[in-house]
């Protein structure tokens, strides 16, 4: 039986429905907080568990502040003016200041050989 369906076990008044979390950055004075800097240290092609093509990047956080990038990856002037995206890039988890991780980017909608095609070239 998974959560929030059916009857909840005898004894138990209370059903675990969901739960949801908000992150919320506050600054409180003068000038804001410190700007984010990161860089990417790497840029590669490789494939998911499920077979699906990606680009991954490493990140390094240079910066004072933990980093939960998100974006979209944009494939332009390839062979005939070939272009391909937006795709949307994550991140598996946060980046901690003085720390690297991945952000990734996979390409659901295009066969190998259109995708090899548009990144070779």
């Amino acid at each position: 039986m998974g959560l929030g369906v059916g009857a909840p076990p005898t004894g138990v008044g209370i059903t675990l429905v969901s739960r949801v979390g908000v992150r919320m950055y506050i600054t409180v004075g003068p000038g804001g907080g410190t700007p984010p800097k990161f860089t990417l240290t790497s840029l590669a092609a490789a494939r998911s568990s499920s077979g699906d093509a990606l680009v991954v990047s490493e990140i390094h956080n240079t910066g004072a502040n933990t980093l939960d990038l998100t974006g979209v990856l944009m494939l332009t002037h390839g062979p005939g003016g070939l272009g391909a995206g937006p795709f949307r890039a994550t991140m598996g988890s946060c980046c901690h200041p003085d720390r690297a991780s991945q952000l990734r980017c996979a390409f659901h909608r295009f066969s190998p050989r259109t995708l090899a095609c548009v990144v070779a070239r």
